[in-house]
């Protein structure tokens, strides 16, 4: 039990490191793609009529896509951050749950859960991710968000309207995803990670399962 403090912490400087490359990675495709867009604008502009205005618009529409895909990129691999930490700390408590203190948590489903399993889970635990602090509404959004780019490439389709509608989105829309959504998200995941680090362990101190910090 004495190593679990160094692994939850291991588990949260991961993320860390993660989210890091990832806002790196983000930018540099943000300032690469929207500079290309800006080169073709200002080509185009100097001699409007020597384009082929249908080519013209396939080749703008070409680069508009190669920059929504970069930040599409990166709320997947934001909300991919959060949700091998939270299957890390599952993992850990199932593992550590040979202790009555912990048996309740444990959830009755198997294979990979889904978001709202880890609130329950967690909420057995005694960490509320629907309190203020958590920011669930915006955690619940990256997760409609990142299934809709992971299942039907960031369209709204019939399978998907009743999750993005609260975000005024319909029907044959496509999610618009800016550099500044990504940030965004990289921060929510970041400050999530931390929090939950915290409740985490100090949740299993009430237990009396681990010591110390």
């Amino acid at each position: 039990m004495k190593y679990i403090p160094m692994r939850v912490r291991a588990s949260a400087d991961m993320v860390r490191l993660e989210l890091r490359t990832l806002e790196e990675y983000c930018i540099h495709g943000e300032i690469f793609f929207a500079g290309r867009i800006k080169n073709f604008q200002k080509e185009f502009n100097k001699d409007p009529k020597s384009w082929d205005i249908d080519h013209a618009v396939d080749m703008r529409n070409e680069l508009e896509t190669h920059l929504d895909y970069s930040n599409y990129f990166g709320l997947l691999m934001a909300f991919s951050s959060l949700e091998r930490f939270l299957d890390r700390l599952y993992s850990q408590t199932k593992y550590t749950a040979t202790k009555p203190a912990l048996r309740d948590a444990m959830l009755e489903r198997g294979g990979w859960l889904k978001v709202d399993d880890y609130r329950k889970f967690l909420k057995a635990l005694g960490i509320d991710l629907t309190a203020a602090r958590y920011k669930w509404h915006e955690i619940v959004k990256l997760n409609a968000f990142r299934d809709a780019i992971a299942h039907q490439g960031g369209a709204v389709t019939g399978d998907n309207e009743n999750r993005l509608k609260h975000y005024k989105y319909k029907k044959g829309d496509w999610l618009n995803v800016t550099i500044d959504d990504v940030r965004k998200s990289i921060k929510l995941v970041q400050e999530t990670v931390e929090l939950l680090t915290t409740d985490y362990l100090k949740a299993l101190r009430k237990k009396r399962l681990i010591r110390g910090r």
